[in-house]
This record gives C-alpha cells, sequence and structure tokens, in this order.
C-alpha cells in the first residue's frame, strides 16, 4: 500500500502542472480519469482502515453454519488472507488510476483504455470487497 501511495502522489505530481496548463477543450478527456481517481482514492482510503479496523468485537466468530454453499466468509475471520488480497486490490486500482490520469493529462491515446483498466480493478474490489460482504450479512446471514 504505501508503494501504491507513493506512485500514485509521484505521479500526481507530475500531472498536476500539466493539468493546470491545460485549456478549457483538454479538459473533457480528462474528466473520467478524475473521477475514476477519486474513486480509486475512496476505496483505498477504506480498503487501508477496514485491513486495520477488521473483526472488531465479536465479529471475529465463524462456525460451520456460517458458510453456504462451502463459501467461507472471510471478512468475519481475523487472519485471513483476502483481507491482505482487497488491500492489494486497492493499491493497484490507485496506481492504475493515477497512471490514467498521467495519460489523459498528456493526451496520450492509449488514456481510455488506462480509464478502462483502472474501471475494471475498481469494480472487482468494490465487488469482492464491498458488495458481496454486504449482501451475506444483510441477507444470508
Amino acid at each position: 500500500m504505501a508503494a501504491a501511495t507513493v506512485v500514485a502522489v509521484a505521479l500526481l505530481a507530475l500531472t498536476l502542472p500539466a493539468l493546470i496548463r491545460l485549456g478549457r477543450g483538454g479538459r473533457r478527456a480528462v474528466t473520467p480519469a478524475l473521477v475514476i481517481l477519486t474513486g480509486a482514492a475512496a476505496i483505498t482510503f477504506v480498503s487501508y482502515l477496514a485491513f486495520f479496523v477488521r473483526c472488531a468485537e465479536s465479529g471475529c466468530v465463524i462456525t460451520s453454519d456460517h458458510t453456504v454453499g462451502g463459501f467461507y466468509p472471510w471478512w468475519r475471520a481475523n487472519d485471513s488472507w483476502q483481507w491482505g488480497a482487497q488491500l492489494a486490490l486497492a493499491g493497484v486500482a490507485l496506481v492504475l488510476s493515477s497512471v490514467a490520469l498521467f495519460l489523459a493529462v498528456r493526451g496520450r491515446r492509449s488514456a481510455n483504455r488506462a480509464v478502462a483498466v483502472a474501471r475494471v480493478a475498481v469494480l472487482i474490489w468494490t465487488l469482492v470487497a464491498f458488495f458481496l460482504p454486504a449482501l451475506w450479512e444483510i441477507v444470508l446471514i
């Protein structure tokens, strides 16, 4: 996570002067990259908080009746490897979205593909680390 944050900050430092110099017409192409970067920054923050506050109170108790179809609710286990994986995925999404913004501000043709890849990373994190646990806790348990 630290490396992802350093890369994101470095890319933003390189991007901001060019972003300020952009004319009005150039900002339209940059907007999707800014939006996805904002989302990636938000999920990175949430992911970091969840990693360190995981399984507060009595939430870390898993019994065999908590599994559905053999699926294991990893967010209820303090030592689950998925905690680190979701944190790493958020870091990857942050780096990808920073690269997308950098490419968009520079006017590169690959910026649209970079934004699409960053969107996929944010979507995967949202499904795996947010919607799946929320659906599980609200509907199944």
